[in-house]
């Protein structure tokens, strides 16, 4: 990897643990990638990621094999990035739950966008209120599928069959680390129709 492409070999081993530190890893320096847990890993990919300090940053299911809690602690590192660092950040996600951090939803269907949401504030998911939220969700809806994370395998034609259900294409852009985000907010690198229709988010749980 290389960093900023214009530092020597001291700087390089400063800037990579700003990083690491910057995202939570500073206990882990010297650990081994068999040694840190699915959320850890995951913490490494983003700090990977910002070290050529991108204006604009991609993320396919950035959660999709992690628990609840590390979810959660992923996303809140995610809207943190955004927020403090002015990273646009473009999600793919089929977890719902977590349009909360995005200021913008993009709703995508049989490989179209067929709709559009907008967040006036991004916001955290508090985690003993959502495994309360989950909890309350599975008594009444036992057959439901969890909500938060990959649980469990999906075969194939299951794993296809969810991916044209529902895609979620969830843009957190750089204006947001003004409150509140502008309804008109809309990340540049996108090609989208302005003809989407628009509706207001449920409320996070």
């Amino acid at each position: 990897m290389t960093i900023l492409g214009r530092l020597d070999k001291k700087q390089i081993k400063a800037r990579a643990i700003d990083l690491l530190t910057s995202v939570g890893l500073q206990d882990r320096l010297s650990h081994l990638p068999s040694e840190l847990s699915g959320g850890e890993q995951q913490r490494v990919t983003i700090a990977r990621a910002l070290s050529n300090e991108p204006d604009l940053l991609l993320l396919d299911e950035p959660t999709g094999d992690l628990d609840t809690r590390n979810t959660i602690e992923i996303m809140d590192l995610l809207l943190s990035v955004n927020l403090t660092h002015g990273t646009t950040c473009i999600m793919v996600t089929h977890n719902p739950d977590l349009e909360c951090y995005a200021d913008r939803i993009l709703y995508v269907e049989d490989g179209r966008f067929k709709k559009q949401a907008l967040n006036q504030y991004q916001s955290r998911l508090d985690f003993d209120h959502y495994m309360a939220y989950i909890t309350t969700m599975q008594h009444l809806h036992p057959t439901a599928p969890k909500p938060t994370g990959n649980h469990e395998h999906k075969t194939e034609e299951e794993a296809a069959t969810s991916l044209s259900d529902s895609t979620y294409a969830s843009a957190a852009s750089a204006s947001s680390a003004s409150h509140p985000v502008p309804s008109s907010s809309t990340p540049s690198s996108l090609s989208i129709p302005s003809s989407l229709p628009a509706e207001t988010p449920s409320p996070s749980p």
